[in-house]
């Protein structure tokens, strides 16, 4: 498996079902860190309700571990905003061909400021997340608050390994 890693060497990648991995897993394509099914074969877009990650990184430990298996909501903020506390998968502002999971913190425009995480007000139709780990982890301290539309969906459980299955 691939590791993308970021500037500060904090691997956050992704792989999606669909294609020719024996795990169910595709690997992911060099100019991204979601592997997105063509529709040929490998499971199309239509259809699905769901999409399955692949968490790779100790960034949001203790809640995900690497190697954990997640299934993911895309269409969960199509009818309703994300709430805070939320574990999301979202686009990485820095380098738009990662994903990253993290817990949304704040929502705007109605954030309350909270100075010990970096949150200040927020713009509207934006969100602050953060990651679960305490130490050098990439988060909106490093890059800010992300746009709603960076959102691709919300983690709702845990499916592999069986030992850790729970919902999100």
């Amino acid at each position: 498996m691939d590791r993308m890693r970021g500037p500060d060497g904090v691997a956050e990648t992704f792989y999606e079902r669909g294609g020719s991995g024996a795990s169910g897993h595709a690997r992911a394509s060099p100019g991204g860190g979601i592997k997105v099914p063509d529709g040929s074969g490998g499971g199309g877009r239509l259809g699905w309700s769901n999409r399955r990650v692949v968490v790779v990184d100790a960034s949001m430990r203790p809640t995900l571990e690497p190697g954990d298996r997640l299934v993911v909501d895309p269409t969960a903020y199509r009818e309703r905003d994300p709430r805070v506390g939320e574990i999301v998968v979202l686009v990485d502002p820095e380098e738009p061909s990662r994903w990253l999971v993290k817990r949304i913190a704040a929502v705007g425009p109605s954030a309350s400021p909270r100075p010990s995480d970096g949150i200040a007000a927020l713009p509207p139709g934006s969100v602050f997340v953060l990651s679960d780990a305490v130490g050098p982890t990439r988060d909106s301290r490093c890059f800010g608050p992300v746009p709603r539309s960076s959102l691709r969906g919300r983690a709702r459980r845990i499916y592999f390994p069986r030992e850790r299955r729970a919902e999100l």
